[in-house]
C-alpha cells in the first residue's frame, strides 16, 4: 500500500473522530473496574443518563445531573487550558459519575479502565461541584486533561515501546505539565498536593545515593525509579517554559505533529513510522541551543527537586 493511500485512510479516522457529538439521553454499554486483582468491582453506565459537551460525554446518575453539568463545564474549561497552553488539541474522553456510598471505601488511584470510560467518584450529599472534596478535583483537573493530552501523544510517540518507551519524557512530561497548569489555575491544593508527592518520590532516590535521572531509560516499568520519573519529566518541561517560555513548549509541538503526521498513521497504539524520542529531542535542540538529549539522560535530581520546590512556590494559597 503507497503512502498516499494510506494518508487518506489516516485522514478518514481522524475525519471520523472530530465528528460532532450529539445529545442523547440513554447512555451505550461500557464498564469500568476498579479494586485490585482478584478484586475487581464492576462498575456498569449502562442505563445511566448521559450528558455530552462538545468532545466530553459525562454518565451520571438522575439524581446528579446538575453535578454532572458543571463538571462537563469545568472540564471543558479545563482542557481549554491545557489545549492552548501546549498548543495540542485534546482526545474526546468519557467520564462516568458514580457514588461512593455505593462501593464502599474505594481508592481512586485503584481502577481498571474499560471502553475508554474515566470514573470520578462522587458524594450523595454534594449539591454542586463546590463540595466536591480533594480527590474528585484531583481527577477532574489533573487526571483528565492529563489523559486527553496523552491521548494525542500516544499515537504519534509511542511506537517506540519496544526500545523501552524512551518518548515518555514528552507524553506523561507534556500532559503532567498540561495538569500543572489547569491545577495551578483552579485548584492550587491538588497542585501541592501532586508536587509534594512528586517530591517524595524524587527525595526517597536522593536518600539512596542516585542523583542522576535518564528520562530516556529511567522512566520504564512499575518500581519507584519508574514512579519518580514524572516528576523529573514535569521539572524538565518546567525548566523550558521558566526559560524559553511557553511559546517553546507550542512551536515544539508544531513541528514534532506536522512531521509525524506526514508519515504515521495512528490505530490505537500501533503506529507506521512516526518520529522517535532521539529525533523530537533534536528539534527541541534548535528551538533552545541546548543539548536536550544529553540532558535528557543527566537530568540532576537536585536541580529536578529545586524546580519542583520553586513551582509549589509560585502557587497561590
Amino acid at each position: 500500500m503507497n503512502q498516499v493511500v494510506l494518508y487518506i485512510i489516516a485522514a478518514m479516522i481522524l475525519g471520523i473522530l472530530l465528528l460532532p457529538i450529539t445529545v442523547e439521553t440513554r447512555s451505550e454499554e461500557g464498564s469500568v473496574f476498579i479494586g485490585e486483582g482478584p478484586t475487581w468491582i464492576e462498575l456498569s453506565v449502562e442505563g445511566l443518563s448521559k450528558l455530552t459537551y462538545e468532545t466530553l460525554v459525562i454518565y451520571f446518575e438522575p439524581s446528579s445531573e446538575r453535578l454532572a453539568e458543571e463538571t462537563a463545564q469545568a472540564a471543558h474549561q479545563a482542557l481549554q487550558l491545557a489545549s492552548d497552553t501546549l498548543g495540542i488539541a485534546p482526545a474526546p474522553l468519557s467520564l462516568a459519575l458514580f457514588p461512593r456510598e455505593n462501593f464502599g471505601d474505594i481508592s481512586v488511584l485503584s481502577f481498571k479502565i474499560e471502553k475508554g470510560i474515566w470514573p470520578l467518584f462522587i458524594t450523595h450529599s454534594w449539591q454542586n461541584l463546590q463540595d466536591s472534596d480533594l480527590d474528585f478535583q484531583d481527577g477532574l483537573y489533573w487526571t483528565i486533561p492529563h489523559e486527553a493530552i496523552e491521548g494525542v501523544i500516544a499515537p504519534l510517540f509511542y511506537h517506540d515501546w519496544r526500545h523501552g518507551w524512551p518518548s515518555r519524557w514528552i507524553g506523561d512530561g507534556l500532559s503532567a505539565y498540561a495538569g500543572y497548569v489547569v491545577t495551578k489555575e483552579y485548584t492550587s491544593k491538588v497542585a501541592n498536593m501532586r508536587l509534594y508527592d512528586y517530591k517524595q518520590k524524587i527525595t526517597r532516590l536522593l536518600e539512596k545515593g542516585k542523583v542522576k535521572y535518564d528520562l530516556v531509560r529511567d522512566f520504564v516499568g512499575s518500581d519507584e525509579l519508574q514512579l519518580a520519573g514524572y516528576g523529573v519529566a514535569l521539572a524538565f518541561w518546567l525548566g523550558i517554559a521558566q526559560r524559553y517560555g511557553e511559546k517553546t513548549i507550542r512551536e515544539f509541538w508544531n513541528r514534532v505533529s506536522s512531521f509525524s503526521k506526514k508519515w504515521c498513521i495512528a490505530l490505537g497504539l500501533i503506529c507506521f513510522g512516526g518520529i522517535n524520542a532521539r529525533e523530537a529531542a533534536r528539534i527541541l535542540s534548535e528551538l533552545t541551543g541546548e543539548d536536550i538529549w544529553t540532558k535528557l539522560q543527566n537530568m540532576n535530581l537536585r536541580e529536578v527537586l529545586q524546580t519542583l520546590e520553586a513551582a509549589a512556590g509560585g502557587l497561590n494559597p
